[in-house]
């Protein structure tokens, strides 16, 4: 018994010892690195957190104690808080995948260059390249830093400063890995999910997200790029919180939102600098070029949801079945057409206050469901409901300077009464005010049938 348990306890001394030997910490050039003496393959190590060289050079290979070592990974928190670096240069071939906040808390520090070849990276980590190590709270500023093209920098020894990353190899990559990262474009592969503030506070000019089957995209994700002018999204099936919120340069939006059925809070308020700012600038598209936003499959619209973003450019095509409508979700968006609110069966919705004010509807149905409007509707506006029982709770739910407006309490006959200023209801013809679609039995005092 005594001699089993003594072999028991060389063993482990053994196996402790030869851990010590295949990995241990060794410095080279001024950078450290893990090393793994059995596969010779080395890892850039947390010691450099406190590293002193300031130009950083992580190579393909180095030999040590007579040994060539391949550099294959980058530990998590390599860099973390080094104020000293003021290159870093990821030339490693072997190099695929950049870890979680590699070079956090750097920000108010050296560094002002970055190389490295994005089209051999597959993966990227959250926060990798975000100095200031904020994921949450108030918006980050831009990075002190550029990105190089380490590829250029190899060959012949020249700086390219990369304005558009390549992606195409890129699987993933983490939440709020490229705060207030310095490019110009950016073309999101489908393979590529779009983690919460992702490029929040970029100074992005143009985004194409390509992806016919594309998933959700999250919060934050393009929140304050002031400098981006064109969106391209080919689809999504869900869009969250404040994912365009603050980008109040915006010329041009090209999305389809047909397949969406969720749109969170602000993410289109791009124009919504001030609580009253409107927006007259951004046009809209759907992804072919078409001046139509397609929301028929929406079935949540959050507050401000588009408030402030010129949505009215385009000709909108209105849920079909509609869950949830909150405040602001319309507000200012210009909007001079005909207007639908049809909620899911079995559903009630009520039209909050503000929803749709600082539009100029033409016409504005409520299906059956809609059982309180509290918004404000613009001067001539005909309002038709499926239910006698809509209640109007605001005064001034019609038009706050004149009240013209006109409230149908069915569309099957010609019960037509104001609710404030008087209308002259013989102008209310349908030759005037054309019905767009599905409505067929409406009677105006003309006593025309569309």
């Amino acid at each position: 018994m005594k001699k089993k348990l003594l072999l028991a306890i060389y063993l482990v001394a053994l196996f402790a010892c030869l851990f010590a030997i295949t990995a241990f910490a060794v410095e080279v050039d001024g950078v450290y690195y893990t090393l793994d003496t059995n596969n010779k393959v080395a890892t850039v190590s947390t010691e450099n957190r406190t590293a002193t060289t300031q130009i950083v050079t992580i190579p393909s290979t180095f030999e040590y104690e007579g040994a060539a070592y391949k550099v294959t990974s980058i530990s998590n928190d390599a860099f973390y808080g080094n104020k000293t670096v003021k290159e870093l240069r990821i030339l490693s071939e072997y190099i695929t995948k950049i870890p979680s906040s590699m070079i956090a808390s750097t920000n108010g520090g050296a560094l002002e260059k970055i190389y490295i070849d994005f089209s051999k990276i597959t993966s990227i980590g959250s926060a990798a390249f975000n100095p200031s190590s904020q994921t949450n709270g108030n918006s980050p500023v831009a990075n002190s830093f550029y990105y190089y093209d380490a590829k250029a920098f190899i060959e012949n020894g020249t700086d390219v400063v990369i304005t558009e990353p390549d992606f195409s190899n890129c699987t993933s990559i983490g939440s709020a890995a490229f705060q207030g990262a310095k490019f110009e474009k950016l073309v999101i592969p489908e393979g590529i999910a779009l983690n919460n503030q992702v490029f929040r506070c970029s100074t992005i000019e143009e985004l194409d997200i390509k992806g016919a089957n594309r998933g959700a995209i999250s919060y934050y994700v393009f929140s304050s790029c002031v400098n981006l002018e064109t969106i391209r999204i080919e689809s999504l099936s869900s869009i969250s919180n404040d994912v365009f919120s603050g980008c109040k340069n915006v010329k041009e939006i090209y999305i389809n939102l047909s397949n969406c059925t969720s749109i969170g809070s602000s993410t289109f308020s791009i124009g919504n600098v001030g609580y009253d700012q409107g927006n007259t600038t951004t046009q809209w598209y759907n992804y072919q070029g078409e001046k139509i936003v397609d929301l028929s499959n929406v079935k949540t619209i959050s507050e401000k949801a588009f408030s402030s973003s010129n949505l009215g450019s385009a000709k909108i095509i209105w849920p079909t079945a509609l869950d949830t409508l909150s405040d602001q979700a319309f507000r200012k968006c210009n909007i001079n057409q005909p207007l639908y609110i049809n909620p899911a069966e079995g559903k009630t919705i009520t039209i909050p206050f503000w929803c749709m004010n600082g539009n100029k509807f033409t016409f504005a149905y409520f299906g059956k469901g809609v059982k309180t409007v509290s918004s404000c509707f613009e001067t001539n506006c005909i309002v038709v409901c499926a239910e006698d029982s809509v209640n109007f709770t605001h005064e001034k739910v019609f038009d706050q300077t004149t009240g013209n407006a006109i409230y149908c309490k069915s569309y099957t006959g010609t019960d037509v009464s104001s609710r404030a200023t008087v209308y002259n209801i013989a102008s209310a013809t349908s030759e005037k005010y054309g019905l767009c679609g599905f409505i067929a039995t409406v009677k105006f005092a003309d006593e025309t049938t569309q």
